[in-house]
């Protein structure tokens, strides 16, 4: 009987607060309407949390397509992985009402009407609580204002208008494509490839895709009015409209590792929509013969400043590191050290397509957030933030205190 009148205690407790509390609790967004692709724009959020202090998290979900960098987190930690920006509180913000922002920059993926949903959870007398906030619509738009941006062939938002084949060629369209690129290369040069797009009178919606192998990245040469973005490894230009040309060429720059190796895959299709249907023309797929900068090692032990798997993090220990910065484009660790002239020793690790930076180890939390604040002031790091480790895995600051019953500094 007893425990079944705590539970019952319990459960009137916890309706108590969600209707006693929870209302108390609102995030507000607000984001253009309309945002023009390859370019940036802000995300505000104003937190009224009433009298609530403690531990706090806000997460807001991004489309594919969208990147985040923090703007304003008022104390918090901030993080963005795997498309969700996390703002993280031990202690909410004095303020009855206060604002936190980031910033979002999109790639030609992101083209059509996206919306951004989240939550903030948060805790009363060890009670979590959790308030939905308001879902945002923002339309992306391609630099052509003339074609309607429905007309994008984006399978996460809109159902394909027809059946799709692969490859299908219509006799009327006469599509041809094809890829000039050199055999050979030196790692440490890089090389250009060409492409050779013959549409006929097609016209509107199109997009084309090279895959490349890893270590090796592309910028964009010439576009032809084409969106141009570098993401997991795949170049893509998308017309919103073709080019009025029955033929036409477009380009890009390869640039790789100096440990790259051997003969690489590189393989490509062109989409574009005729009479309601969505057709392709996989081009036939090139190898490249690449000679790495440097003799390739016959050992099996990992290169130092590699991956996250060589830093020294303490055998079944929790350890704490500074990141730096994160890359898209990865550059040595060594030349990132000299950058910010600093005598701590750099190393590098991957994740969700960026090569971060981390510095120093630290078995403290409150030493490795002095690390972090000196190098802010002595060596001009922009942004600089604590990550903790445990065996080697990344793991939040948070659960980091927790397992190590570390008291948390702002």
């Amino acid at each position: 009987m007893l425990k079944i009148a705590a539970l019952l205690f319990n459960s009137i407790a916890l309706l108590f607060y969600q209707l006693f509390f929870v209302d108390t609790v609102t995030v507000t967004p607000s984001a253009p309407a309309t945002a023009q692709v390859g370019t940036e724009f802000t995300v505000e959020l104003t937190v009224s949390k009433g009298s609530n202090t403690g531990f706090a998290k806000l997460q807001q979900d991004l489309p594919a397509g969208f990147t985040a960098v923090e703007g304003e987190s008022n104390g918090g930690s901030f993080t963005f992985v795997n498309q969700s920006v996390k703002i993280i509180w031990m202690a909410l913000p004095n303020n009855e009402s206060f604002k936190i922002s980031y910033k979002v920059k999109t790639s030609a993926e992101a083209l059509g009407t996206k919306t951004i949903t989240g939550k903030l959870a948060f805790v009363i007398d060890n009670i979590k609580q959790t308030i939905e906030i308001p879902a945002t619509s923002i339309n992306i738009t391609s630099d052509n204002a003339t074609q309607p941006v429905a007309a994008v062939d984006n399978s996460q938002t809109t159902p394909a208008p027809a059946t799709e084949k692969t490859p299908v060629i219509s006799e009327a369209a006469n599509v041809n494509c094809s890829r000039n690129l050199p055999t050979q290369a030196l790692a440490t040069k890089g090389f250009s490839v060409d492409v050779t797009i013959k549409k006929g009178n097609l016209s509107g919606f199109a997009k084309f895709v090279e895959t490349l192998p890893a270590g090796l990245t592309a910028t964009a040469g010439d576009t032809k009015g084409a969106v141009f973005s570098f993401e997991d490894q795949k170049a893509t230009f998308i017309w919103s409209v073709m080019p009025t040309e029955p033929e036409f060429k477009i380009s890009y720059s390869v640039k790789m590792d100096p440990t790259v190796n051997g003969e690489q895959l590189i393989e490509g299709v062109f989409s574009f929509n005729e009479n309601n249907e969505t057709l392709k023309y996989v081009l036939s797929p090139n190898f490249v013969k690449v000679t790495p900068a440097t003799p390739v090692a016959t050992s099996t032990e990992t290169p130092k400043e590699l991956s996250a798997t060589n830093i020294p993090q303490g055998e079944g220990k929790v350890n704490y590191k500074v990141q730096i910065l994160a890359l898209r484009k990865a550059k040595e660790a060594t030349a990132i050290k000299a950058h910010f002239k600093m005598s701590e020793t750099v190393a590098t690790e991957m994740a969700e397509g960026y090569t971060k930076y981390t510095a120093g180890h630290h078995e403290k939390y409150d030493a490795a957030r002095g690390a972090r604040e000196v190098l802010r002031t002595r060596n001009g790091v922009a942004g600089p933030f604590v990550t903790a480790y445990n065996n080697g895995k990344r793991i939040t600051v948070q659960e980091a205190l927790m397992i190590t019953n570390q008291k948390w500094y702002k």
